[in-house]
């Protein structure tokens, strides 16, 4: 008896997540004068969602350089990524407006408690890159994107679409640049192949991967970013029926009251996620319907179809793409 009591508080531990009521803090540092701004904490749970309530992300508003500070529940489990901006005017910056990340990210609370983020600003940053192709460099392009709308659109606003800010000629299997504009970036190498310095369907490409959801903060506090690209690899192939695709983990795990299904897909496509029970009955359906390439999460809150509490113990979450399927267990406490 002793032993399941144990077994059962240690497992609430987990649910819990080892969640606090905590504050994070630091300093903002800027060399190009005072301004007001914001802070966002952004969590890795957080960055496989297909879409950001905005009361979920912890958000710190500073009115001038200097400290700053941010109070929520932050869970110990979770790494987190410092951002910030210094818009001229409204809430979002432009490129070439100050912004820049913790230099430390992602960072991890004690706690929920986290000091001395200090956030660096600036109106320029860098990467270099590593290619890896063995064509012709003659019309191998790289596209910069603003990453601002797309990030908005995450919160429910704007449009869902990256704006081209620059196109670079590539000449080799290394390059570097120390002069991007600040600002949210994404990065897409491709092989122009028409010549008409567009990137066109057909044609074969590469988007940079990062831990913040392919996008790179470029400004302060970051060095110079590396960003890998690898033109080798395919980049349509019609004979793929099955895309590629898993259940990365769900989270928390076990959980008491609502759990996050991560998974991914390597291409547009169907998807169905359904919950049964350990004896394969069906528990209810998270989601049925189309699903673009990339990560994606939903939430089981625990309850069958009929809305109605199920009883404590594991159960299985089938992911089924294109005829094929993966399960992965959870375990439900109350």
């Amino acid at each position: 008896m002793f032993k399941k009591f144990l077994f059962a508080a240690f497992a609430l531990l987990i649910c819990a997540g080892y969640s606090f009521g905590g504050t994070v803090s630091g300093n903002i540092i800027f060399d190009g004068g005072d301004g007001a701004g914001f802070v966002l904490l952004l969590d890795s749970s957080l960055l496989e969602a297909d879409s950001i309530n905005p009361e979920d992300i912890p958000f710190a508003a500073f009115f001038s350089v200097g400290p700053w500070s941010v109070e929520h529940t932050f869970s110990d489990f979770l790494e987190y990524y410092a951002v910030a901006g210094m818009p001229a005017s409204g809430l979002v910056p432009l490129p070439g407006e100050p912004c820049g990340q913790y230099p430390g990210n992602p960072f991890t609370t004690t706690g929920g408690d986290a000091t001395g983020i200090d956030v660096v600003l600036d109106t320029i940053g860098g990467i270099v890159g590593e290619i890896t192709y063995s064509g012709s460099f003659d019309n191998v392009k790289l596209n910069v994107y603003d990453a601002y709308p797309w990030i908005i659109s995450l919160v429910g606003v704007g449009e869902d679409d990256l704006v081209l800010e620059d196109v670079h000629a590539i000449s080799g299997n290394s390059f570097s640049f120390d002069d991007l504009t600040s600002g949210a970036k994404k990065f897409v190498l491709f092989v122009d192949e028409n010549m008409n310095e567009t990137l066109d369907l057909s044609e074969v490409r590469d988007t940079a991967d990062s831990e913040l959801r392919g996008v790179f903060f470029i400004g302060g506090g970051m060095g110079t970013d590396t960003v890998t690209f690898d033109l080798d690899a395919p980049g349509i192939d019609e004979k793929q029926t099955i895309p590629e695709f898993g259940i990365m983990k769900n989270f928390p795990n076990p959980f008491n009251a609502a759990t996050r299904i991560v998974y991914y897909v390597g291409e547009p496509c169907d998807v169905d996620i359904t919950v049964y029970d350990i004896t394969g009955n069906k528990v209810c359906n998270l989601y049925e319907g189309k699903k673009a390439a990339g990560n994606h999460i939903n939430t089981w809150n625990g309850r069958n179809s009929q809305g109605v509490d199920v009883a404590p113990g594991l159960y299985l979450c089938k992911l089924t793409v294109g005829g094929s399927s993966q399960v992965g267990k959870m375990l439900y406490l109350k």
